[in-house]
């Protein structure tokens, strides 16, 4: 029995509209898969930016047309830094912690301000570095009470240590905007 070489000329014309056809299926869904499917999906993503920009631009024009109403309703709000009465926001917030670490039964040992360095283009935030000891339930009940403090102020980084079975240190980065 020898094997022989098929050739494309020796199929029959059945056979060879049957390899066309099978030829330009592979050569279509290549075409589909490598081209079509990943150039639609990626005008879908232009399009979803688009609208988002575009919505971005119709809130922008509202409040450029309304600049006089919202300059007006926000003048009475306190500036950035300075606390209505004039008092910086350092004393307000060192006051705020003392008494939210008083309401959670928490004894603070030490308190430091941070400096922060400022990225162009973001906004001022105050950062205090504290320590204090307490329960562990204590310590919850203070991280509870500054993230729903009125001071906007929130817990960035937190380290505990247990000193005693039921003594519990803790060491937290406190930050709020300025």
């Amino acid at each position: 029995m020898k094997l022989e070489r098929i050739t494309f000329f020796r199929l029959t014309a059945r056979e060879r509209n049957i390899a066309f056809l099978a030829v330009f299926i592979i050569i279509f869904c290549a075409i589909i898969n490598f081209g079509i499917i990943p150039l639609s999906d990626r005008f879908k993503l232009f399009k979803k930016e688009l609208i988002m920009a575009q919505l971005r631009l119709k809130e922008y024009r509202y409040l450029l047309a309304n600049k006089k109403q919202l300059a007006d309703f926000y003048a009475g709000f306190p500036l950035p830094g300075k606390a209505a009465g004039g008092r910086d926001t350092l004393s307000l917030t060192l006051k705020e912690l003392e008494n939210l670490s008083s309401e959670a039964g928490l004894r603070i040992s030490e308190v430091r301000p941070l400096d922060t360095a400022i990225k162009k283009g973001e906004d001022k935030e105050l950062s205090i570095e504290l320590k204090a000891e307490g329960t562990a339930v204590a310590v919850a009940r203070f991280l509870y009470n500054i993230e729903y403090s009125t001071q906007f102020m929130s817990v960035k980084r937190m380290d505990l240590n247990y000193k005693a079975p039921n003594v519990v240190e803790a060491v937290i980065v406190i930050s709020r905007p300025a």
